[in-house]
């Protein structure tokens, strides 16, 4: 069972941490925040393209992708219908999905019925999509698992900056209460705040030009540096003005053991009620919980400790383990509906057509379906045929209709595979074939004695088994001689 998770994003800690237990493989790739309009498109257009050609080339039984970015959602749902029609589709969305722009983005959540699971990170959230209209059956509450980083060695990344360190890592979103952190810091000249995060994203640069002495940004880091950063941090600083989030942070303290200074919402103090000292996003409140927690250190690195095996193994045994008999289940489903491999056989007229007609012994016990050029050919198979024009390169207009023609077929029976005596026509299935992940043979025409067919060398680039009916035209390279149909 091949597993791709795909994230638009430079890195997420929650797919880090479940790809052990669920075995997927990891593709992240990132979209440019604070972008004209423009740009932010182009960028979907080449991470969608990425993407599909990652999921064609690895035949993905199962794709993961992390939502709120809805062109991610229809690349997966595309991926279904042009390439694998048994592919099972799990949409892990972060509660961004539910709330405004991106519950307002058409084909959005709407979208997310044709999924097979959706995954969402708490009970505030499973309540915000049942009021979107996400079907229930759909739904499955996952929370994020406890960061590992039992390899994670922690180095002095920063000896110029004092100690103690609180850590914030910030995204610059809107719920972050950056002023109020910046003032709560202020009040402690004796503690040093170390903010990681891409400080473009900032709305306003003047938080970081005013920022107090104590206060340093220190940029996007590696995630080796990041890791690092956290086992050697004394405390994390986790917060949000939003209740109904769970912030990724607060898994990566917990996962390294460090207390955590963080917001006092329903949700956080539901899923991480040890080890942390819970404040209100004031100024006040943030320096009254920074003060407590390093006057209780060693008794909230206990807490912390404690409360990350309980949850690892709490998130194994009633969330992980049943997340992936959820999966396996759904695509052992899907493969019980498979029933028999569809072939699509296509040959031009004349002898073309006389030689695919000698293959059909071949395809006994299969479903077959033929494309032709001439619909008389439906009696000699017995049953009615798909015709398209026949063209060749001299007639660029036939041409150009054969081929729309041919696709338009190709998509309609979605085959698993294609096989071809030539000559465009066939040509042409086998490069849409290609395309929708079906698995294609090139069958050079025997009449072809000297050299291959000028559409057979074209089909080398998109034929899976390229044959030749002529054993001394065969190479190690291809064409390959395995004998012939006359």
């Amino acid at each position: 069972m091949k597993q791709i998770h795909v994230a638009w994003t430079t890195f997420q800690r929650r797919q880090v941490s479940m790809a052990p237990h669920c075995d997927f493989e990891l593709l992240f790739l990132p979209i440019k925040r604070r972008t004209g309009l423009f740009s932010k498109g182009m960028q979907y257009v080449r991470n969608g393209w990425q993407t599909l050609q990652v999921l064609r080339e690895k035949r993905a039984d199962v794709v993961w992708i992390q939502l709120p970015q809805v062109p991610l959602l229809w690349v997966a749902l595309a991926y279904r219908i042009l390439v694998n029609r048994k592919a099972t589709i799990i949409a892990d969305c972060h509660n961004k999905m539910f709330r405004r722009p991106w519950s307002a983005f058409p084909l959005g959540v709407s979208q997310l019925k044709r999924c097979d699971v959706v995954l969402v990170h708490n009970d505030d959230v499973m309540d915000q999509a049942l009021a979107l209209g996400v079907p229930r059956e759909k739904l499955s509450v996952v929370e994020d698992p406890p960061a590992s980083f039992e390899k994670v060695e922690a180095r002095p990344l920063f000896p110029e900056i004092p100690r103690p360190w609180l850590v914030f890592p910030a995204s610059f979103n809107e719920d972050e209460p950056l002023v109020e952190l910046m003032q709560g810091a202020a009040q402690l000249p004796e503690m040093s705040f170390l903010i990681t995060g891409n400080t473009r994203n900032c709305r306003d640069e003047s938080l970081i030009r005013n920022a107090p002495k104590n206060v340093h940004f220190v940029g996007f880091l590696p995630t080796c540096d990041f890791d690092s950063l956290i086992m050697g941090c004394d405390a994390v600083i986790a917060l949000t003005k939003f209740d109904g989030i769970q912030l990724s942070v607060c898994g990566e303290a917990v996962g390294a053991g460090k207390p955590m200074v963080v917001s006092d919402t329903s949700t956080l103090r539901r899923l991480f009620p040890a080890g942390s000292v819970f404040v209100k996003d004031t100024a006040e409140g943030i320096a009254s919980g920074a003060k407590e927690v390093m006057g209780r250190l060693e008794e909230l690195k206990g807490a912390v400790l404690a409360q990350r095996d309980e949850i690892t193994g709490r998130w194994r045994s009633t969330r992980g383990d049943a997340l992936m008999e959820t999966v396996t289940r759904t695509v052992e489903a899907k493969k019980m509906q498979k029933g028999k491999r569809k072939v699509l056989a296509v040959a031009s007229g004349g002898g073309h057509w006389v030689q695919l007609m000698r293959l059909r012994p071949a395809f006994e016990g299969m479903s077959l379906e033929f494309i032709g050029t001439n619909a008389a050919y439906a009696k000699e198979v017995g049953k009615p045929i798909h015709t398209v024009r026949d063209a060749n390169m001299w007639d660029k207009i036939s041409l150009a209709i054969m081929f729309l023609q041919v696709a338009l077929k190709v998509l309609r029976v979605r085959p698993d595979v294609i096989v071809t005596t030539g000559a465009a026509p066939g040509f042409a299935a086998l490069l849409f074939g290609k395309l929708i992940g079906a698995r294609t043979i090139w069958i050079d025409s025997i009449a072809n004695s000297e050299t291959m067919s000028s559409s057979g060398k074209h089909a080398r680039r998109v034929a899976d088994l390229w044959l030749t009916q002529w054993e001394h035209l065969a190479t190690p390279q291809g064409p390959h001689y395995i004998g012939s149909v006359l």
